[in-house]
């Protein structure tokens, strides 16, 4: 067995070990996205997709009404004229991302703890079934990730040898992740805060670097007074509704759901068997709302991560001496999943995805907890084999990569195409079904001609589609109910 090891510690030591891992996930990358050609995208994707339509037709103000993001819709076109349907272009963006993302991911871990671990974290990061089943859907997290993690090298490169053109850059590529998702406003903040913070203690940060992170943080406290002078309705990449966040934040209007939820569990109170004494299941529940709601925070973020990779996280963890690169990581990871969390109490939902870039970086750490144990039990072949099956138990979960969950939609779109009610008006609640049926449509916009009109409820309250669709003129309704709407 130390035979083996030394081969695989020689391939994983060295270049070779990157480009075989890069080659590696490409392949299966390329896989799965030929396995994916015939699904339907989720309702997000249909919105970019209908986005990048209307960016390609040149009308950028309709296409920032249909979405206000466009950075993702951009990509989608661009790739849409390389000759690839709609669907195959925005899941291909998915793709390359997601395999692009092991770049930095693997450079900051070989910065820090030499090229075995970074292998071993290009690895893990690789094979959760989040990770692959975002190759094959379509959102903005892939994007984002790979932004995101290319800002924070550019800002450990700045952290570790100072100077005026590495902080420009830095601070430059820390506003790209930001135009995939809002959470990514974040790092252009934290970065010069850092730099003013370190300027206090080290000289070299003094001068060019401190000098550009004050002006940098003027800028963007210009930035957002611009944005809450823009005319209503105008919200460019969601800046303003990042202020009115934030405004809301600081007056605790925030908590409006949390306090409804604990309004409700004090109501339930009652129908305990036993009201009228202490600590019911419902008082306890209504006394730790917040301690339930980061348990589920905490619980998607170990799913996101995959939760056998725990062992090598704590591991790694332990073997790191801390200095300001690996700092300003896990401080990167604490801000990222506090704004996660206050969205979790804010808006009384999350998912899965949200967790994608804090669980990325915490993989150097895992990559190294993954080299130490094999170089620990290097002469144990049975602990050896044992830690390579933990590294590749998340295949175990493949199978649903090849689920069909829009089947339904898809199946009802092509009845609806082929259908006599191509010329009908149509009403519906979801975006896939006149998506598959090739119908237009014209989000964004409220023509009472439009051949489609989208009917949203989040409380999956349907009662007043038939008097919306009859005030509309519409012919037909098409509703797909979930079980939960089902009474």
């Amino acid at each position: 067995m130390a035979g083996w090891y030394e081969r695989v510690e020689r391939v994983t030591a060295s270049s070779q070990g990157f480009w075989l891992l890069l080659g590696a996930v490409s392949v299966w990358r390329l896989l799965l996205l030929i396995s994916a050609w015939d699904k339907v995208p989720s309702i997000d994707g249909v919105i970019y997709i209908e986005a990048a339509r209307v960016m390609g037709r040149g009308d950028l103000t309709r296409a920032l009404a249909v979405y206000p993001m466009p950075a993702l819709p951009s990509l989608i076109a661009l790739f849409h004229l390389l000759g690839l349907d709609w669907p195959q272009a925005g899941r291909t963006v998915s793709a390359l991302f997601l395999v692009l993302s092991i770049i930095p991911l693997y450079n900051i871990t070989r910065q820090w703890f030499g090229r075995a671990p970074a292998f071993w974290a290009g690895l893990a990061f690789s094979l959760p079934y989040l990770v692959n089943r975002m190759t094959i859907s379509i959102f903005r997290g892939p994007c984002h990730l790979f932004f995101f993690l290319v800002a924070l090298w550019a800002m450990l490169r700045a952290i570790r040898h100072p100077s005026t053109a590495r902080t420009v850059v830095a601070l430059l590529f820390s506003v790209v992740p930001s135009l995939f998702r809002i959470e990514g406003l974040m790092l252009p903040v934290l970065f010069p805060l850092t730099i003013l913070i370190l300027a206090f203690r080290d000289r070299r940060y003094r001068g060019g670097p401190s000098f550009l992170a004050a002006c940098w943080i003027m800028l963007m406290g210009g930035a957002g007074v611009a944005a809450t002078l823009l005319p209503g309705g105008e919200d460019p990449n969601r800046l303003a509704s990042v202020l009115q966040a934030l405004q809301g934040l600081l007056h605790l209007r925030f908590l409006h759901n949390y306090r409804e939820i604990y309004g409700q569990l004090k109501e339930l109170e009652q129908l305990s068997p036993a009201a009228y004494l202490d600590q019911n299941f419902a008082e306890i529940a209504r006394h730790y709302l917040w301690l339930v709601y980061l348990m589920g925070a905490m619980e998607y973020l170990a799913a996101a991560f995959y939760p056998l990779y725990l062992i090598p996280l704590v591991i790694g963890l332990k073997r790191t001496k801390l200095e300001r690169e690996q700092g300003l990581v896990l401080i990167t990871v604490a801000v990222y999943l506090t704004i996660v969390y206050l969205h979790l109490l804010t808006h009384d939902f999350t998912s899965r995805r949200f967790f994608l870039v804090p669980a990325t970086l915490l993989y150097p750490w895992v990559g190294l907890g993954v080299a130490t144990i094999l170089k620990g039990f290097r002469d144990k072949p049975f602990v050896w084999w044992m830690v390579v099956i933990l590294i590749f138990s998340p295949v175990t979960g493949y199978a649903r990569l090849w689920d069909r969950p829009g089947r339904v939609c898809k199946l009802a779109g092509e009845w609806l195409r082929r259908s006599p009610c191509g010329g009908l008006k149509l009403m519906g609640n979801d975006l896939r079904i006149p998506f598959s049926a090739h119908i237009p449509l014209h989000l964004g916009g409220h023509d009472p001609s439009a051949p489609y009109i989208n009917y949203s409820s989040w409380q999956e309250d349907y009662a007043q589609v038939e008097r919306l669709a009859v005030a509309t003129g519409r012919d037909v309704i098409i509703l797909k109910l979930s079980k939960k709407a089902i009474r």
